[in-house]
């Protein structure tokens, strides 16, 4: 069987200039990488926008090398004792600057953070970038040692980072010998956007039937569904928060909806009228709330307290 790579890891840009980023953000990168003078980096936004693939970048663009944290499944302070030590310790056999890239270190415990710092301020020849979605989540001895750089897109970028963005994704479905409805590929970056990788996962994974037509839509929404379902049973409220967060173009109203449709078929008797309180006090209180992110969090926090699953 032939393994099938993913499409946001074969396609995804090698150089600054490949990636596709608002423009003030771009160059500050580009000027930090020809002056050579790269200090430790924290590069924080919602998920999908590029923070890795730049970080990447930047380090090809360098001539370096590097460990790779993924602080997602290496989140202990066990990581940071051997595997970041040993590697902050050693020296390139090559001569290349070295560098260490924690991904999603929004994270990792407070406890490895503060370890992590006295690494930092040990081993000067080394560079630290971060990735993250939530910088609040970062302590302020890490983030005071870095340059902070917002990967938030301007509304007034918004349009033509899109424009290069669906190029993209036409030049790769063209690649992948895969049929497209323009106005499909169009919605689904509408859709989603800023989050590339998202958008590249569902048009691969709906790509396997031969053709990206509307149909996509319909099955993603399903799809949507599912993943929230199975944070809801696991109690994960992070699983959960960071659903919330990618499925911010989903009106409050659609989700609870979804909740109570279901509400029979998956969930114990005895708890389904206590659900449907909650869904219509929380559906009254969507129509006066300013963060409508909060309120579905808040809202899914209740239901996954309360609700026993079959």
């Amino acid at each position: 069987m032939i393994e099938q790579i993913v499409w946001a890891e074969k396609y995804r840009p090698k150089t600054l200039d490949d990636c596709i980023l608002p423009a003030a953000t771009k160059q500050q990168l580009k000027d930090m990488v020809k002056s050579g003078n790269i200090t430790h980096l924290l590069m924080t936004g919602s998920a999908g926008t590029g923070k890795t693939t730049a970080a990447r970048a930047i380090i090809a663009d360098m001539d370096g090398e590097f460990l790779f944290i993924n602080s997602s499944l290496e989140n202990g302070i066990d990581t940071i004792r051997t595997k970041v030590m040993q590697y902050s310790s050693s020296v390139s056999l090559e001569g290349k600057p070295k560098f260490v890239l924690f991904d999603e270190f929004d994270g990792v415990s407070r406890n490895s953070q503060q370890a992590l710092r006295g690494i930092i301020e040990e081993f000067k020849n080394i560079r630290f970038f971060f990735t993250g979605n939530y910088k609040n989540q970062i302590i302020d001895a890490i983030v005071s040692r870095t340059i902070s750089i917002d990967f938030s897109i301007p509304n007034a970028e918004r349009s033509k980072l899109q424009t290069q963005f669906f190029k993209r994704v036409v030049e790769i479905l063209k690649t992948e010998n895969v049929e497209f409805e323009t106005k499909t590929v169009v919605e689904l970056i509408t859709k989603h956007f800023p989050d590339n990788r998202r958008i590249l996962n569902e048009l691969q994974r709906y790509s396997a039937g031969g053709k990206i037509d509307s149909g996509i839509l319909i099955d993603q929404a399903k799809n949507n569904m599912s993943e929230l379902i199975v944070a809801l049973k696991e109690k994960n409220f992070p699983e959960m928060r960071k659903w919330v967060s990618k499925n911010g173009d989903i009106e409050p109203q659609t989700i609870f909806r979804e909740l109570y449709d279901m509400a029979s078929e998956q969930m114990k008797p005895a708890c389904i009228p206590q659900l449907v309180m909650t869904l219509a006090d929380y559906g009254y209180k969507s129509t006066h709330s300013v963060d409508q992110e909060i309120l579905v969090a808040a809202a899914l926090t209740e239901v996954m307290a309360g609700v026993q699953w079959k």
